[in-house]
């Protein structure tokens, strides 16, 4: 009876809280801070997050921007929420995502001789903010964001997109006044467009993240705390500080209990999402899916990492990586990964990075690796297309790449494909393991590889031998894997042109991989439980590839 009383309690309390929740509004373009209003409707919404970030807020509240506007400012999360009644930040209105830029406009030009350009306004320079420096991002007429291209004096700047700073001002090169040749010039003054703050249970759906210095989503605080409690969708984050520097990230956060869903992520000098632990933490149950990855610079995806320097002690397990899209161009000439994942104390093992389960993505075109890992406990690799390699870049490129140090890695069910010519240097390898690991610790079965022709390399271990097209039968007999692959083939995707990569009949991927209990594919159907599909789409899926979200 007592047990009874408290849950009837326990759940009158939560019903209170549910009641209690409060809506407040913020427009930068109708709203207005003061005593005089409450931000608990629209007609007496809050004007600036700054305003926003002095208040205080219960579990279960949502603060709601309006759409179509723009803050250009820090939003500084102010309070917490509570695990099963998280602190909401939305929106609210008709039109696009409401957006929060790090940056400031250049939209007045001077001609100071020949084509350079002085700006108008005054800035900071945001090249060299501290160590959270940033390009500038000139915004085309046509609605696309070119970056721009730093140099160290005006003298250097010779092409379009070419920039420096000096005595306050940006130095632009142009052959046209700036102000009719772009909609706007980007100059990033501030590190975050959010600062998490170190807040626990927060949820932030369909707002919209750019041109900042260090990092789109960020932390309080180094070392990390244990942070427990983020979800973050339907948002765009992109265009942060400088194309494969040292910083640069479009969300640097690693919570438990933690999403990243439905977001279109691109654009970021150095990880699309940064899971890198400075402290001892313990990170778990962490799912990205739905996503959109592109235009990456060292890692275009999630980048994981644990026990660098003297941050021992610190845990991930228990990631799922499902259903997202990861695309770099194919000329990209940029080092990039598209899932990088890596611990530097494997061998002491106070540090760990175990559970990690990547199943029912598309990759395409990766310039260095779409999956590379390194002193891994386990990886799993399931269901996945991978399509095409970088076209411009002559280092070893390859989908799958197991470096050093391993304990545990499948790759089971997946579809290698790759229209590369050339192979020089193991550029177009599908499958590559780095001297120093173990073959005996890594499983490979079930997979369906195709090159355009028989000579062309599928495996390669470092120092040790290399597997064509046409030698399945050496690549079981003398490592043991693929005993149970189909001979490689053309896998005969829908249309390619269109990243649609369901299948067509006669596909020799159809009904050849094995049953391994995952929920679904890459469009959401179940695979076949008997004899399911090899790759990322489960045969007779007849949904075509879903619009892209990029703007």
């Amino acid at each position: 009876m007592r047990k009874s009383l408290s849950l009837i309690l326990l759940i009158c309390l939560l019903n209170l809280q549910h009641i209690s929740a409060v809506k407040y509004y913020v427009s930068n373009s109708k709203g207005s801070d003061g005593s005089s209003r409450n931000g608990k409707t629209e007609a007496s919404s809050w004007k600036t997050l700054s305003w926003v970030s002095k208040k205080s807020f219960l579990p279960g509240d949502s603060i709601l921007l309006r759409r179509g506007d723009t803050w250009r400012e820090t939003f500084t999360i102010p309070s917490a929420g509570a695990q099963g009644s998280f602190l909401f930040i939305g929106s609210y209105g008709k039109g696009s995502n409401p957006r929060i830029l790090g940056s400031e406009p250049a939209l007045k030009w001077t001609r100071l001789e020949g084509n350079l350009w002085s700006s108008e306004a005054s800035f900071s320079d945001p090249y060299s903010a501290g160590k959270y420096g940033s390009e500038i991002f000139f915004v085309n007429t046509d609605s696309t964001v070119s970056w721009g291209v730093h140099k160290l004096k005006s003298g250097d700047c010779l092409a379009e997109y070419d920039w420096t700073f000096a005595s306050g001002k940006l130095f632009v090169f142009c052959t046209v006044d700036p102000a009719s040749r772009y909609v706007v010039v980007e100059a990033p003054q501030r590190r975050n467009a959010i600062n998490l703050n170190d807040k626990n249970y927060l949820h932030i759906n369909g707002v919209d993240l750019s041109y900042v210095g260090e990092a789109a989503i960020s932390y309080k605080s180094k070392p990390q705390r244990q942070q427990k409690g983020l979800i973050i969708e339907n948002s765009e984050i992109a265009y942060v500080s400088i194309k494969d520097s040292e910083l640069g990230y479009g969300i640097d956060a690693a919570y438990s209990d933690m999403i990243v869903r439905g977001c279109e992520i691109h654009n970021c000098g150095r990880r699309g999402i940064s899971f890198h632990i400075y402290g001892s933490v313990n990170l778990s149950n962490v799912l990205i899916e739905n996503n959109y990855f592109h235009d990456g610079f060292h890692t275009t995806g999630p980048d994981f990492s644990v026990g660098s320097k003297s941050y021992y002690l610190s845990h991930i397990n228990g990631v799922i990586v499902r259903r997202n899209i990861f695309y770099d161009p194919p000329a990209s000439k940029a080092n990039t990964n598209h899932i990088f994942i890596q611990n530097y104390r494997f061998s002491e093992l106070d540090a760990t990075i175990s559970n990690i389960y990547i199943y029912s993505n598309i990759f395409i075109a990766p310039s260095e690796s779409a999956v590379q890992m390194e002193g891994t406990q386990s990886v799993y690799i399931y269901n996945n297309t991978f399509f095409n390699h970088n076209t411009s870049r002559s280092e070893t490129i390859s989908h799958v790449w197991v470096d050093k140090h391993n304990s545990s890695v499948e790759v089971k069910n997946n579809i290698f494909y790759s229209s590369l010519k050339s192979d020089d240097n193991g550029s177009g390898v599908e499958l590559f393991l780095r001297q120093g690991q173990d073959p005996q610790k890594v499983v490979a079965d079930y997979n369906l590889y195709y090159r355009i022709n028989n000579n062309l390399r599928i495996i390669e271990k470092e120092y040790a031998g290399t597997w064509y097209m046409n030698s399945i039968a050496s690549i079981r007999s003398e490592t043991g894997w693929e005993k149970h692959s189909p001979t490689p083939g053309d896998p005969l995707f829908t249309d390619p042109s269109t990243n649609n990569f369901t299948l067509k009949e006669g596909s020799p991927a159809i009904g050849k991989g094995s049953n391994l209990n995952l929920p679904f594919d890459f469009y959401g159907k179940s695979f076949n439980a008997v004899n399911p599909s090899i790759g990322a789409c489960e045969f007779g899926q007849k949904k075509t590839y879903p619009p892209s979200k990029k703007k």
